[in-house]
This record gives structure tokens, sequence and C-alpha cells, in this order.
């Protein structure tokens, strides 16, 4: 009796050990993606809220953080930049550095009359979020020299042609491709070729080219908003709405999947003078940090709903999914977490959505009334 009490207790403890080394993990994996150094209760710059920091690099080790960044590198010549008489631009590793004074170095420089090179890093497969604030704090390269310098997402499934961001999109939150205190974001999705759309808008960044600014990216499920120096930027065309959901065409941009993290210098695609400049160094830009944050109050599911009263349900589900709304002629997309259209109707013909033959999971379902978006929710199938 006294040999089988010991046995338990010690299966007891066994087992004990085993779910707190799991949750240990879990929260190490957490914690790994931010950075030690990062000051205690940060906040994002100037916008308002209850955040919860989600991911930070200080940039302060002595070499890039590989749990965190790959290092761009180009297989082939990018885009050529006929602005500047350069054919071949690309990313190579030894253009992306860190000086050991806390900057991740993203240099530009000139191979010859049309060839540069230039440095970038990403977090691809490594860090992807889905929703939240994004902040970095950049000294931008010299325009003036050719060079620009980018902060953007980049989603899996950008390059789906479906009338939609929501499965993957290009966001650029500032490229400093001019020499003027002028930017600009721009979301591109449905790919790069034929059937490419974009939406996008410029916008005053006093002194972008002196000193360090921060830019900032509010990412929500039903819209995206720009972040100078903390203050949310405004669109200088009237026309182009400073709070982004749609395109001009009323096509939804906002991705409702995962996207990494980019920095990037490039050849400019705007100003500078390449060809006066020396072989060598043209410029770097100095990351200071990138910071990305989580809202600590989930957003609400009526925060989802843009025009009428919806309801999907139940959540979870398992087999059936019953959709119930206002509006007429309701088309229905599912896409799996990773951004994957898995279903798609030009015309729910009935309230009850048979998913008994999805995997078990996450997906995002998207309602559109003739092709504008009514509504983006998320529904966990058991």
């Amino acid at each position: 009796m006294i040999l089988k009490t010991k046995i338990s207790i010690l299966l007891i403890f066994i087992t004990f050990q085993f779910f707190a080394q799991i949750n240990a993990d879990k929260t190490a994996s957490i914690k790994s993606f931010i950075d030690t150094n990062t000051p205690l209760n940060v906040k994002p710059v100037g916008i308002a809220g209850d955040w919860n920091l989600d991911f930070s690099d200080e940039f302060n080790d002595a070499t890039i953080n590989p749990l965190k960044w790959v290092v761009s590198v180009s297989d082939r010549p990018r885009g050529a930049r006929p602005n500047l008489g350069v054919t071949d631009w690309r990313w190579v590793a030894e253009n992306a550095f860190l000086n050991g004074t806390g900057n991740l170095v993203l240099r530009g420089t000139k191979v010859n009359s049309s060839t540069m090179r230039c440095g970038s890093v990403e977090s691809r497969g490594l860090y992807e979020p889905t929703y939240g604030y994004l902040e970095a704090r950049i000294k931008v390269a010299e325009t003036a020299k050719g060079n620009h310098t980018a902060f953007w997402l980049q989603g899996r499934n950008q390059g789906n042609v479906d009338n939609s961001g929501a499965d993957g999109a290009e966001i650029d939150i500032f490229e400093s491709a001019w020499v003027s205190n002028n930017t600009g974001v721009a979301v591109h999705f449905d790919g790069y070729g034929t059937f490419k759309k974009n939406y996008g808008f410029s916008y005053n960044a006093l002194n972008i080219h002196n000193g360090y600014h921060v830019f900032g990216l509010l990412w929500t499920p039903t819209f995206l908003e720009v972040y100078y120096d903390g203050v949310k930027v405004v669109s200088k065309n009237a026309s182009r709405s400073s709070t982004i959901t749609v395109d001009t065409n009323g096509y939804p941009v906002v991705p409702q999947v995962p996207e990494w993290l980019w920095l990037s210098v490039g050849a400019s695609f705007g100003d500078g003078d390449f060809q006066s400049q020396a072989v060598g160094t043209l410029s770097d830009a100095l990351v200071d940090y990138v910071r990305v944050f989580k809202s600590a109050t989930p957003l609400g599911i009526n925060e989802t709903n843009f025009k009428e009263n919806f309801k999907i349900y139940p959540n979870p589900a398992q087999n059936t999914v019953t959709i119930e709304s206002e509006a007429e002629d309701i088309s229905v997309k599912v896409y799996d977490i990773n951004g994957k259209l898995v279903f798609n109707t030009k015309k729910l013909l009935n309230k009850t959505l048979d998913v008994s033959s999805f995997e078990k999971g996450t997906y995002i379902f998207k309602l559109l009334s003739n092709e504008i978006l009514l509504s983006v929710q998320k529904i966990v199938l058991e």
C-alpha cells in the first residue's frame, strides 16, 4: 500500500512537471520575441489604448537575431530604376548588420554606374502577427543619393487574385523615395501582374530626412491607419481616406491573415542622383527599434461588421455554421489561418453552411454583397 501511494505521488509529480514545462515553454516562446532591453511597460508612441508588448528588438546584440530576422538576399536583380540609371540592384547579406551602438544598419552601396547593393531584413517564418500596432524608430538613408528606406508588411498570399487584400497584401507603411518632406502609404494586393490592385496616398512627414522618426501602423480587422511621430497621418488627396478600408473600387484591402515585418533600403523609384556618387557606400538607414503591440482588450464581434446586422454561429462550430443577415445577395469566402482560400460561393442560397469537410482549426469568414465587404469574423471549427 505504501509503495502504491509513493508511485501515485511520483506520477502526480511527473505529470505536474510535464504540464508546468509545457506552460513554461509557451511563456518562453512568447518572451523570446521581446527584447530584454526594451523599457518595462513601454507603450506605443502617441496612440491611445491599452496595449501589451508582443515583439521587440532594440538591436543591442552583437549580430542580427536569427530567431527574429532573416537577412534578405536577392537571387536575381530586382526592378530596374531608369530614373537612376540602375539596371541591377538587389539585397545582399553584407549590407545588413548591427553597428554595436544599438542600431540595425541597412546600407546602400554603389558598385558601378548601373549597379547598386542594399540591405534588408524580414521576419518571414519567424514572427508573423495578425492585427496590432506596429512601430519602428528609423533614421532614413539618403534619398538624394538614390536610396529609399521602407518599413512594410508582406502576406504569403499577396498574389491570390480575388479582388481582395483580406487573404494577404503588401502594406507599405512608408517609403522615403522623395527628397521633399513627403512620403506615402500603399497597400498592394492581387499580385504584381495583370490583375494587380492597390490603394494608397501621400502624406506630409516633416523633417523626414533629418534625424530619427517613429513610423507606426494601426492594423485592426476593419481598417488600417498610419502614424508619424505619434500622430495619425492625413492624406494629401482629399478623395483618399486616411482610414483605409477599401480601395476606390470598393474592394477590401485590410488583411485578415498573418503578415511578416520587413525593413529595407532599396534603389529609389522616385528621386535621387545616383550617377554623381562615388563607388562605395552611398548611405545607411539606422533602425533604433522595432516593436509590435497587441490590444489588451480584444476587438468585439460588432467591430468587425461594416454595415448590416450579421450573426454567424455557433462559434466554436462543428458540422454547420449558420449565417443570418438583413442584406441580400450575400457571397461568402472562407480562408484558413494561413490565408488560403478554402471556400468560395458567389451567392449564399441558404443560411446554413456545411463545414463538416473542413479540418479543425481557425478560419476567417468574409461576407460580401456585390463585392462590397460587409463582415469579417473568425470562427473556430472543432
